[in-house]
């Protein structure tokens, strides 16, 4: 999380760790640690089904600031999509801020598209993306 100052300012700093991860907890999703050998090279959390549309989705993905475009996050997003075909389902969705254009052009990259743009509760507003399974 650290080597990730972007995703920080944009979700929460290390000392709000701990109530980012409750907010999560509601959604019944999975976090996982992806490894190359024995290191770590990201973090995920995906669902398979959110009150919202009833769908799949990634809330999250970080890659190790040494793996960065070098196709790990790529082959990571890859395994999550075979996951959630396997599971059934027929799209999977991301949302990322819409000021965010190097996440949205990673994820477009890993065959996700654009979908439509809406604002949260906050009146932030975000890129809703979809990829079909």
């Amino acid at each position: 999380m650290s080597e990730s100052p972007e995703w920080q300012s944009e979700e929460c700093n290390e000392d709000q760790l701990e109530g980012y991860l409750k907010r999560y907890e509601m959604l019944a999703g999975e976090w996982c640690i992806w490894f190359d050998d024995r290191e770590p090279i990201g973090i995920t959390f995906g669902v398979e089904w959110v009150p919202s549309n009833e769908k799949a989705w990634i809330g999250t993905i970080l890659i190790a600031e040494s793996k960065r475009r070098q196709g790990y996050g790529q082959a990571i997003i890859g395994e999550m999509v075979k996951n959630f075909t396997n599971e059934q389902h027929d799209v999977l969705f991301a949302g990322v801020p819409i000021e965010k254009l190097s996440w949205i052009h990673f994820l477009s990259s890993c065959g996700f598209e654009q979908f439509k743009v809406e604002e949260d509760e906050t009146k932030k507003t975000f890129m809703i993306m979809v990829h079909p399974l």
